[in-house]
């Protein structure tokens, strides 16, 4: 499929359309930025997070930023004023605003997704029992929620009522399983690490030794990251270790990394970001291929729509027909390069709740 491809938009895991043409996102230095088409970057509000995952904007234009590192949400409204709307969430990962005003929060080590109040942080439970639940999205018309999973290689929809209320979780469609075996160290080995222990206990990241420290409710063992250590006196490309796996040292934007796409579910597993157009197609993002996946509203699929030049295409969305962002395009954010790329997609994406 046909892109553009804009340069110098900050490197981002996620972000939001404003509409006055511009792209706001989370920085990793932790800013609120903004960047426009031709290249411009200004800093919007310092010091926001440690860390961000998912973002989307409420009707007022507050944005809601989810923050891995506290296991919160953040909210930043439009005079630049920020606030921790909820805490003790274990990895609050994907975030998207519905028409009503209320905010869905995949929390991925918890396996479940949360309706959250925006004015109070009161929170319901939608659904539970996912597999490492991250990117959500809303059908046009809001009556279904969709969930897909990483390195379960599914995405499940929601059905939803006018009262808020949420259906079990039904299977839309999942990706080929025959795509690799998990690593040794399992899914999430910063917590696993510590399972059974106590806080101040030694414990060991893959091959590196730590101690395992309280986060938010949760041990987690604190060590040195064993990816980067893999690659230390290594160049990019060259061949790695960790335990008995093997990998390849990729840039990640902050240094090397050693890395191997199966071990984050490979094709059919890693799925990450989401968006819906406006004939309610569903839209994913896999991990470390580039590829991007669709899903007609039914389960018809999937379709290959597009493999994208990167390593890591984290979050989506349709343009909203200002500053050059065009409505019938989908706009794919690289998290490595400082790129967005554009994929003619032919119809515009469902309405967003900021519109």
């Amino acid at each position: 499929m046909a892109y553009t491809t804009v340069n110098n938009i900050t490197s981002a895991e996620d972000f939001v359309f404003d509409l006055e043409g511009n792209v706001l996102s989370i920085d990793p230095q932790g800013n609120l930025v903004s960047s426009n088409q031709l290249g411009q970057t200004s800093l919007v509000v310092p010091g926001v997070v440690a860390d961000a995952a998912g973002m989307s904007m409420l009707p007022d234009g507050t944005i809601v930023v989810a923050s891995p590192a506290t296991g919160s949400l953040v909210t930043i409204t439009p005079e630049g004023g920020t606030t921790t709307l909820l805490s003790g969430i274990a990895y609050p990962n994907g975030v998207e605003v519905h028409r009503d005003g209320w905010i869905a929060v995949s929390e991925h080590d918890a396996g479940v997704v949360r309706r959250v109040d925006p004015k109070t942080g009161e929170f319901i439970i939608l659904a539970e029992g996912l597999w490492n639940p991250n990117g959500v999205s809303f059908s046009p018309d809001y009556s279904t929620l969709y969930v897909n999973s990483f390195g379960g290689g599914t995405v499940h929809s929601i059905a939803l009522t006018e009262t808020g209320a949420a259906s079990d979780p039904v299977l839309l469609g999942e990706l080929d399983e025959d795509s690799g075996t998990p690593p040794p160290w399992g899914n999430d080995p910063w917590l696993s690490s510590c399972d059974g222990l106590n806080s101040g206990d030694s414990c060991e990241l893959i091959d590196q030794a730590g101690t395992c420290v309280n986060w938010d409710g949760s041990l987690y063992c604190d060590a040195p990251d064993p990816f980067a250590a893999a690659c230390a006196s290594l160049s990019e490309g060259d061949s790695c270790t960790l335990l008995t796996e093997s990998g390849t040292c990729s840039d990640w934007g902050w240094g090397l990394m050693c890395d191997n796409a199966s071990w984050w579910g490979g094709e059919g597993g890693g799925l990450d970001g989401m968006a819906v157009d406006g004939c309610g197609n569903v839209y994913v993002t896999e991990f470390g291929t580039g590829k991007i996946w669709r899903w007609s509203a039914d389960g018809v699929g999937p379709d290959l729509v597009a493999e994208m030049p990167s390593y890591w295409i984290p979050n989506m969305d349709f343009g909203v027909g200002v500053g050059g962002w065009d409505t019938e395009r989908m706009w794919v954010i690289d998290r490595d390069t400082d790129q967005i790329f554009g994929l003619d997609i032919g119809v515009p994406g469902r309405p967003l709740a900021h519109q």
